[in-house]
């Protein structure tokens, strides 16, 4: 049932290693790199910085292009509200709950797998079958920025007969046959904990298989993935707000998430 995620797992530790060797060409000598940096608009509802240190501004407008092709499928793969020509995504197994398995591709099924996973190493506090009751709180949300004056609380049996259609061991994934099938019709996924975080290391990991690229991604600040050591030796550094300080982490070969 976990091939797919052991297998994910394996080749970002190898990525891992490799990456403290990225300033250097093959004879050991450092390459003379300058810093780039873009942002990508239109992918998980917020903007996603990719920095690199290239030797060329062709080389990072090819990172670039990578980049951006990349979120924007997993964007829609990952999608709970949209239908897209030809995509069968996470909507579309939703819509199917208690009708149908929906054959789906590969990344979704990492994708479910890496949540399962997650359910069972938080004791539940990361459930991504818990989309029935998070739709209650995106609509009381959808309402409350139409017009404050009409903000509300959402009832809290509501709530509680919503929670009852949450449990993880209903969502059932056929890894041969390629499918998702949620068996009680009244449930729905929200993969919005885990998707940014996935996508960005999938991002990453084709990066490197292109190019030894020194590189860190921001995707909306709470997913941040660095590989390499700058052209100096110096790792990437990022910050985390720990009320009420502010801690700088260096991170290089690992991404680090906050909520």
């Amino acid at each position: 049932m976990k091939t797919l995620f052991k297998k994910f797992l394996s080749l970002m530790l190898v990525l891992c290693l490799a990456a403290g060797l990225f300033a250097c060409d093959s004879s050991g000598k450092k390459k003379d790199l300058q810093k780039y940096s873009c942002n990508i608009w239109d992918s998980f509802d917020t903007v996603i910085t990719v920095m690199a240190f290239c030797e060329s501004e062709e080389e990072f407008r090819k990172i670039e292009s990578a980049s951006g092709e990349l979120f924007r499928e997993y964007n829609q793969l990952f999608d709970i509200y949209n239908d897209y020509e030809g995509i069968a995504n996470i909507k579309t197994i939703n819509d199917n709950a208690g009708v149908a398995p929906v054959k789906v591709s590969e990344d979704i099924i990492r994708l479910i797998y890496l949540g399962k996973n997650l359910y069972e190493e938080t004791d539940g506090n990361v459930n991504i079958a818990f989309g029935s009751v998070l739709k209650i709180w995106h609509d009381a949300r959808e309402a409350a920025e139409a017009d404050p004056d009409k903000a509300y609380v959402p009832d809290a049996d509501m709530l509680r007969e919503a929670a009852k259609h949450c449990n993880i061991d209903d969502v059932v994934v056929d890894e041969a046959a390629g499918t998702v099938y949620l068996a009680d019709p009244e449930m729905s996924l929200d993969v919005g904990s885990i998707a940014k975080g996935y996508a960005t290391e999938r991002v990453a990991t084709r990066l490197l298989s292109d190019h030894n690229y020194v590189f860190l991604i921001s995707a909306g600040s709470s997913s941040i993935m660095a590989y390499g050591s700058k052209p100096d030796g110096s790792s990437w550094t990022t910050a985390v707000e720990t009320d009420p300080d502010m801690d700088l982490i260096n991170i290089s070969g690992y991404s680090i998430t906050t909520s």
